[in-house]
């Protein structure tokens, strides 16, 4: 087991918690850079994700914020 499979095992996320740490995470760079300056790279990084997991939830920085 790698350990990135170890930490997914060892706490399951309840339904809606990793939507709410991206949407917490893209408020946190729209407040620090504004709308014009925000990309989903930026968010992805400050939420610990990739940006096929935003893109899969959110097709354009405009549905996103």
């Amino acid at each position: 087991m790698t350990p990135a499979e170890a930490a997914a095992a060892a706490r399951p996320r309840v339904e809606g918690e990793r939507e709410r740490e991206i949407l917490e995470a893209a408020l946190d760079v729209l407040a620090d850079v504004g709308y014009d300056r925000l990309t989903m790279d930026a968010v992805a990084s400050a939420a610990r994700a990739s940006k096929a997991t935003l893109y899969r939830r959110w097709e354009t920085k405009a549905s996103l914020v």
